[in-house]
């Protein structure tokens, strides 16, 4: 799997606020990740993407508002997420996870 750089450039007044319901969890269990935004313009688009502390590759699991992120190994993860509205501003934010058997 190849990486990609981004270029991020956030207008004044947008705001990635999307939430995940836990900062913990099992392997095998899920965690959701809800895309959540202020500001910007018309509609919202997210992208979610994991990558677990020991590697440097993120992967992409989801691009709908609510997604389902399920570890298949203990560890730490990052979740990071982009929010996308209609003009092209994008933000991003990344949350760390934390999972055990």
């Amino acid at each position: 799997m190849a990486a990609k750089d981004f270029t991020i450039t956030v207008t004044t007044g947008f705001a990635n606020k999307t939430n995940i319901n836990k900062t913990s969890a099992a392997v095998g269990s899920s965690v959701t990740v809800t895309g959540a935004a202020m500001g910007g313009s018309g509609t919202y688009t997210y992208e979610f993407y994991y990558k677990k502390s020991t590697s440097t590759k993120f992967v992409r699991f989801g691009s709908t508002a609510s997604e389902e992120f399920k570890p298949i190994a203990t560890g730490t993860y990052t979740i990071r997420t982009y929010a996308k509205d209609t003009t092209r501003n994008v933000a991003a934010k990344d949350f760390t996870i934390t999972v055990t058997n």
